[in-house]
């Protein structure tokens, strides 16, 4: 899971600079992935996003595209099919089709493209894991009837948390360098800083992000800066996060800096319906007031409780009892000691409780890193990539 968030975040930090060796500006699909919020979110929630709309603004709002998401028996994603919004009717014109490993792991994503009434072959990416940990992604596009290799993006890592991203893009037959990104934690192994180089374009200079959190473990700020020269850092734009009561997101408010902050762009959320719905409107602040640019409106599906607490796939650990009350004990079944710590979160992605690997029986007494007993509900266990459900009665 945590693979899956870094690479994320690093596609979107490949945004900057995709075309080319422009002055880089803040770009608003930064801010878009739930990952970015906190590094530790985790992406299985009680609910599955199922249709995701855009519209742009002209005086009023006007649909241009949508996604529509279908899941495996497990809850895993199966297909996103992307229509276009066209004299008054939708057309369907991409779709990802996802494929697994026999460990549930995300293997392949294949793309196609709508060419007249068939789909097209258009473009792949293939991953490769160790054990649990996400190593390789290859790109490929689809060329005179084969396939070519692309691009490639590889992870290192230190322990089970990602310590570098270096992207590859093929250039004249051969796989060049273009950036590299190195990843630092702080003491409660939160993501600290993200440095960013562009190998591929010397004429723009180093960036990083810094991350600062709130009282909940909740991002509350990315800080970009540029390096000007070696350990000379001046700030350069930044993301500032508010949350709802209930944890979601309310409003991602970007900003430059020229001597002092100013107003950028702002992205405000809220949630029609109980949660079921999620509407973002992007903004941008011009002469004094903010001016709508596009909506996105997501379409949720919820999950249902008794699924999501059956162990993942391969799973090493025994639960019992779960649901619980006062406590739960959680087992490693295997004969290896156990490899990775166990971290359990709630709903909102912030976590709770944790606990070093190396014992192969713990018992959780329902209570916080504070000593304080957590309410009902439903509660997430993270081993290394896999994750369980826990419902608290």
């Amino acid at each position: 899971m945590r693979a899956l968030s870094i690479l994320i975040l690093s596609c979107c930090i490949l945004s900057l600079y995709a075309a080319g060796p422009a002055v880089i500006s803040p770009d608003p699909q930064l801010a878009l992935s739930p990952d970015l919020l906190n590094p530790e979110i985790l992406l299985k929630r009680d609910w599955q996003l199922a249709l995701s709309t855009n519209f742009a603004w002209a005086n009023t709002w006007n649909p241009n595209s949508r996604n529509l998401y279908s899941y495996r028996y497990d809850g895993q994603m199966d297909e996103m099919l992307t229509q276009n919004h066209s004299s008054g009717s939708w057309q369907d014109s991409a779709k990802q089709v996802y494929a697994y490993d026999a460990q549930a792991r995300n293997s392949t994503i294949t793309n196609y493209t709508m060419e007249g009434a068939n789909w097209a072959l258009s473009g792949k990416t293939e991953k490769s894991w160790s054990a649990d940990l996400f190593m390789i992604q290859d790109s490929f596009l689809r060329q005179n009837n084969s396939w070519q290799l692309s691009g490639r993006m590889s992870y290192s890592y230190t322990l089970d948390r990602i310590s570098a991203v270096e992207n590859y893009q093929m250039v004249d037959g051969s796989l060049i360098l273009t950036l590299h990104n190195d990843y630092e934690y702080d003491d409660q192994l939160r993501l600290s800083t993200v440095y960013i180089r562009y190998i591929a374009y010397p004429q723009i200079s180093d960036t990083r992000m810094l991350y600062s959190y709130n009282d909940e473990d909740m991002v509350s700020e990315i800080l970009y800066q540029q390096e000007l020269q070696a350990g000379l850092w001046t700030d350069y734009f930044r993301y500032s996060y508010s949350y709802e009561d209930a944890g979601e997101i309310s409003q991602i408010l970007i900003q430059n800096y020229g001597g002092s902050w100013s107003n950028f762009a702002r992205q405000l959320y809220s949630y029609p319906q109980a949660y079921a719905i999620k509407e973002m409107i992007y903004q941008t602040w011009d002469n004094g007031s903010w001016v709508n640019q596009s909506k996105t409106v997501d379409e949720r599906n919820p999950v249902s409780n008794s699924e999501e607490l059956s162990p993942s796939p391969g799973s090493r650990l025994s639960l019992y009892p779960n649901p619980l009350r006062d406590g739960i004990w959680i087992e490693d079944k295997s004969a290896d000691a156990p490899q990775h710590g166990l971290e359990i979160y709630n709903l909102k992605g912030q976590r709770i409780r944790s606990f070093a690997p190396g014992s192969s029986k713990i018992f959780w007494d329902a209570k916080d890193k504070l000593n304080r007993e957590v309410p009902a509900g439903i509660y997430i266990l993270k081993e290394g990539k896999r994750t369980y459900r826990l419902l608290k009665l």
